[in-house]
């Protein structure tokens, strides 16, 4: 199994804290159990950190995410998977928990990014979001979450982005 890498640039702004472990899970899952606290501290700082997972072999992967971003505007969360191209996060102050789904429809032959929130009035994943993403079938491989941070506004302004649990599995 390949491992799990983290990699930082822009580095003009501030990681509080990152803790990664990673546990191959039953039949192929794989777990990735990751914690970060980052913020930018001034006006015009931008910081990322990326964490990758490198020869991903499974066509349809299902990502999940307890997620907070403090900032509407200044904090985004990004996974991106190179056969379907990304999708932003954004959760505007509070704790949500996202369930990203990278599928491959067999019957339309067409690539989909399905974000699910979970809603605790029905106690499951309610669809909020369903991207096309093209034809032509997925080549299973890199995957990547991104925590990008860029303060925008009044001096002073610290935007803040948790990522607190994230779970990835062959779908």
């Amino acid at each position: 199994m390949s491992e799990w890498t983290i990699s930082e640039y822009d580095s003009a702004g501030d990681i509080t804290s990152v803790v990664l472990d990673s546990v191959n899970a039953v039949e192929g899952n794989y777990c990735l159990k990751l914690k970060i606290a980052a913020y930018s501290s001034t006006l015009s700082e931008t910081h990322s950190i990326t964490v990758t997972k490198n020869n991903f072999s499974y066509r349809n992967v299902r990502v999940i995410f307890w997620l907070k971003t403090v900032d509407l505007s200044s904090a985004v969360f990004r996974v991106t998977h190179p056969s379907y191209g990304s999708v932003n996060l954004n959760t505007g102050g509070v704790w949500k928990l996202y369930r990203v789904t990278f599928y491959y429809d067999l019957l339309l032959l067409r690539k989909q990014i399905v974000v699910e929130e979970w809603d605790d009035t029905i106690s499951d994943f309610v669809e909020k979001n369903r991207i096309d993403a093209g034809a032509g079938d997925p080549d299973p491989g890199t995957i990547s979450f991104q925590l990008y941070i860029k303060a925008t506004g009044t001096a002073g302004y610290s935007p803040t982005a948790y990522l607190d649990y994230t779970e990835l599995h062959a779908a």
